[in-house]
């Protein structure tokens, strides 16, 4: 089948020519203080110093700035007296009656007893006001902010009423009318000396004067909030509290302000203030610090800030990004290395202090510090992650050499480890034509070791060459029997070639072992030879003899979802929860079961479940996500909204929580909140593949809802900005926005996106070279998409999306069936698990008239996650016809018209718009009507056939 199929992840940024940057401007001499930028993962809008009139508007003082911002009509005079009289008897029972039902948590009775008191007495401000609090509250702002000012036209000084009309202006970003009328409710709750609400004015009034672009008036107006006495006892309102607890944040502010103002000294004194509160607010100021102190040229004060960092925090993504900026404006990098080579000796080597000088190094020698690093302290992943990705930028057969031979070293020390450190040779140091020639070129003595034996099979197996994978397995096997990683891996490939046999004799050796491990290794060679029952039993008696081994249960209720029977999984998992009730995982693994739907009444279940939970571990933190995506299934998204942002803010990569604090605020009409939120994620963490991986997701899953809304524009400028930054799937977005493109009438741009995409993101050039053709597949233009494959797999011939799509199309035309196969064949190796490619094999296979071969692989793609596909239930029941087996073709091709009825129930315009499902129905209609009639079936056309017809 011609489906894309999703890439993995891209690797980190490198440091090496970061670290090559960095010295070629050291050695164009000082940096001038006005050419600093601010530090990367800062909005530069919050701390560059303004120009011009800005300037002149920034530094304005409060008094000047009140007097030139209009003030809103509905604001009374300033000698307004009040006109609301003493309310009738009846106003005021209901009124009581309405306070009474309030601290029940009666809100909506409480609104009803309230508007009937209002109309016995229309002007009672605190009738007017508990109206505009309790509508607000409730989400109705506007309705809210209507009351507040019927309340402020029966009595001006009613302090609460302008304090919430002000928070609305606020809130809706009008904030010339939020300064204005909180600098009316100011005096007001001066004169009356109402401290909490004072406290409240002051703040809000300091963050809307800012926005306007007032700073000197803000710096007064949240110093004097600062210098605010605390209310006597507890503040009234829970938003006092928040904000006077929010002193960090109001510093940093002050802070920002002043650099706007191009105050840097003042901005460093605000900065310690924030430090004086919250001490570990250092390492988050570090950046802002180091910035402030470069604008004064004082390159020594800021390396201090750099090592104190340094020396006294975890050293994660965001400190190497700062110490790559510090150095690359003015700060010595040898001065820096110097002190930090001392810190690294004195303090035991610590892994943070080796990346911290790898950083200042240049490439070849900051490999050669990892190395040594790694190979003292094997478990020191990031260190590894770290030398793989220089020796990868680096190239060169010595530096990727090394890179394997360290990682052999590591193995060999840890076999443990073996599967785990492979897997990241692999994703840090390809492509992996350039890690095997590397490998080659290693000493001989080298090459022997068991450790990098296992390493060239796992790359063997990467770039296809099988037969040599299963040669270098074998042979690391026959030097050290007990390196089970290797085994496993030998294991693995002879499932993959289809040699169950001797992947059975592969595992005899472990037959006694009972690690969970080794079973599903078992298990998944009996499932591969259609063994299902052994495999059951199997598990059976391993989960006998550990009954409350998880990793066990999994695998029992694994196989059987994939034979179809999710009620004997539920029943497997709910087993294990009544003997574990507090085991989370086992929660977590229903809850997925039921999201996969393959259990009637899954949606039923699901909420008994998430009861139960709540019940049995209330405070986990799966049953807080719980209940707040039980908000979301509500409709609640105001309440999901602030329930996954709580676990944002206790876990910021806590992912799910993300996904689904964005849809949420999309389903509020905010996609544009939520997309700030995701942006914002990705500047502070986006280091994190996995992270970028949901950004990106959010981003398509937003272009497609704006697609189909006809906000095609929204689409092209969300997508044109993302791809823009770091991604993990630029491809995914380059492709995404050609469709929007394409919308928009604007196609012929297509190919200059798709170079400077490639130009931002070059390492996932083959990816998006492939979405580039598809692209013109989409508009029917398969000659020019045909082209562009060709030269991708020119360059990349090991592509397997690019293999499959070409080998298909060329098989479904009947044209170079030959080299078609060979091409699926690498599409295969690669991703042995895709059903899309394996069916593509199948039908390639058909077309040559093998129709044997064809009736395995394409048996076989519909056992694959996602083999359920129609089209690929189909090219089953014509190969089966072409074997003989009639009755069993028969019933494909009506499980295909049942699989292609339903996709057209969930989405209609999906199938219409498939050019693989078009006329689908019908063929499989005048196939089924034929075996019943006993005529021959018209299935598609072979190689071998007397008269081949083009499909």
């Amino acid at each position: 089948m011609c489906k894309p199929i999703p890439r993995p992840a891209g690797k980190p940024l490198s440091r090496a020519g970061l670290a090559l940057l960095l010295f070629a401007l050291l050695a164009a001499g000082p940096v001038r203080a006005a050419d600093v930028p601010p530090p990367p993962g800062i909005d530069a809008a919050a701390v560059t110093p303004k120009q011009a009139d800005e300037l002149q508007r920034a530094s304005t003082l409060l008094d000047d700035a009140l007097k030139r911002i209009e003030r809103p009509d509905y604001l009374p005079a300033d000698d307004a007296e009040p006109t609301d009289a003493e309310p009738r008897s009846v106003a005021q029972r209901a009124y009581a009656r309405a306070r009474h039902l309030l601290r029940d948590g009666q809100a909506r009775e409480a609104i009803a007893h309230l508007e009937a008191a209002l109309r016995f007495a229309p002007k009672s401000a605190p009738i007017l006001r508990m109206l505009g609090r309790l509508y607000s509250q409730g989400g109705n702002r506007v309705k809210g902010a209507f009351y507040f000012q019927r309340a402020i036209e029966s009595n001006p000084n009613d302090v609460p009423s302008l304090l919430g009309l002000g928070l609305y202006e606020f809130e809706r970003r009008r904030f010339s009318n939020a300064v204005a009328t909180l600098a009316f409710a100011r005096g007001k709750a001066v004169a009356a000396n109402d401290a909490d609400t004072l406290l409240l004015i002051r703040h809000y009034m300091g963050l809307a004067l800012a926005q306007l672009g007032y700073e000197a008036a803000a710096i007064d107006t949240l110093r004097d909030y600062l210098d605010s006495p605390a209310p006597v006892g507890q503040p009234r309102s829970m938003r006092a509290l928040f904000i006077q607890r929010g002193r960090r944040t109001t510093w940093q502010s002050i802070g920002d302000a002043y650099c706007r103002l191009d105050r840097f000294e003042d901005a460093i004194d605000a900065y310690r203030k924030v430090e004086a509160v919250n001490a570990d607010a250092a390492r988050d100021l570090a950046a802002r610090m180091v910035y402030c102190q470069l604008r004064q040229q004082r390159p020594e004060a800021a390396r201090g800030v750099l090592l104190d960092l340094l020396g006294n925090h975890a050293i994660n993504e965001a400190a190497l990004k700062l110490v790559s900026y510090a150095t690359t404006n003015g700060v010595s990098a040898k001065a820096v290395a110097s002190e930090l080579r001392k810190r690294y000796k004195g303090n035991n080597k610590s892994p943070q202090l080796a990346l911290a000088v790898a950083q200042l190094l240049p490439p070849t020698e900051a490999i050669a510090v990892l190395r040594d690093h790694v190979v003292a302290n094997p478990t020191d992943r990031d260190v590894l992650r770290r030398m793989l990705d220089l020796a990868a930028e680096d190239g060169s057969a010595k530096a990727l050499g090394a890179a394997v031979a360290t990682v052999g070293d590591v193995i060999d020390a840890m076999p443990a480890v073996a599967e785990r450190y492979s897997a990241l040779l692999i994703e840090r140091a390809s492509p992996l034509d350039r890690l095997l020639n590397a490998i080659d070129a290693l000493p001989a003595a080298t090459k022997a070791k068991p450790a990098v034996r296992y390493l060239n099979g796992t790359v063997l197996q990467g770039v296809g060459r099988h037969p040599e994978a299963v040669e270098a397995y074998t042979q690391a096997l026959k030097d050290r029997n007990d390196l089970i990683a290797a085994r496993a891996s030998l294991v693995r490939l002879l499932v993959v070639l289809d040699r169950f046999d001797e992947a059975q004799k592969a595992l005899e050796p472990l037959k006694d072992r009972n690690e969970p491990s080794i079973i599903a290794l078992r298990v998944r060679v009996l499932a591969a030879s259609n063994r299902e029952a052994e495999a059951l039993r199997l598990l059976e008696t391993a989960i006998a003899k550990q009954p409350t081994n998880i990793d066990l249960i999994f695998q029992r209720a694994d196989l059987q979802v994939r034979l179809k029977d999710g009620h004997a999984a539920e029943q497997t998992l709910l087993e294990a929860l009544d003997a574990q009730p507090r085991e989370e995982r086992l929660y977590e693994r229903l809850l997925t079961l039921y999201d996969l739907r393959v259990v009637p009444n899954s949606q039923a279940l699901q909420q008994r479940l998430r009861l139960r939970l709540v019940r049995e571990l209330p405070n986990s933190r799966l049953a807080r996500r719980e209940r707040a995506k039980a908000l979301f299934d509500a409709g609640q998204f105001a309440g999901a909204v602030t329930a996954f942002n709580a676990l944002i803010d206790e876990d910021p990569r806590d992912y799910e929580a993300l996904r689904y604090l964005a849809y949420s605020h999309y389903q509020l009409g905010q996609p544009q909140r939520a997309l700030r939120v995701v942006n914002q994620q990705v500047r502070d963490h986006g280091d994190d593949d996995n992270l970028l991986l949901v950004a990106d997701g959010i981003r398509l899953a937003f272009a497609q809802a704006f697609m189909a809304r006809g906000e095609a524009r929204q689409a092209f400028e969300m997508l044109s900005a993302a791809l823009e930054g770091p991604s993990a799937v630029p491809d995914q977005l380059m492709q995404a926005l050609g469709e929007a493109m394409i919308d928009l009438g604007i196609e012929n741009e297509i190919d200059n996106t798709a170079r400077k995409a490639i130009a931002k993101h070059p390492k996932h050039e083959a990816d998006i070279l492939f979405r580039w053709a598809m692209l013109y597949d989409r508009q029917h233009e398969r000659d020019r998409a045909e082209r562009i494959l060709l030269g991708l797999l020119e360059k990349h011939p090991k592509h397997a999306a690019a293999n499959n799509s070409l080998g298909y199309t060329w098989a479904d035309a009947g044209r170079n069936l030959e080299r078609a196969e060979e091409m699926i064949k690498v599409a295969v190796a690669a991703e042995p698990e895709a059903a899309a490619y394996t069916d593509s094999l199948g039908w390639v296979q058909y077309k040559l008239g093998k129709f044997d071969d064809a009736t395995r692989n394409l048996t076989k793609a519909t056992n694959l996650p996602g083999g359920d596909h129609p089209v690929i239930v189909d090219h089953l029941g014509d190969a089966l016809y072409r074997t003989g087996r009639k009755d069993e073709a028969l019933q494909q091709w009506r499980e295909a018209a049942t699989a292609l009825a339903e996709l057209r129930r969930r989405d209609r315009q999906d199938v219409e718009n498939d050019p693989e499902l078009a006329g689908l129905d019908g063929r499989l209609r005048a196939k089924i009507q034929a075996v019943d009639q006993g005529q021959p079936a018209p299935v598609a056309a072979s190689k071998t056939d007397a008269n081949p017809k083009p499909e």
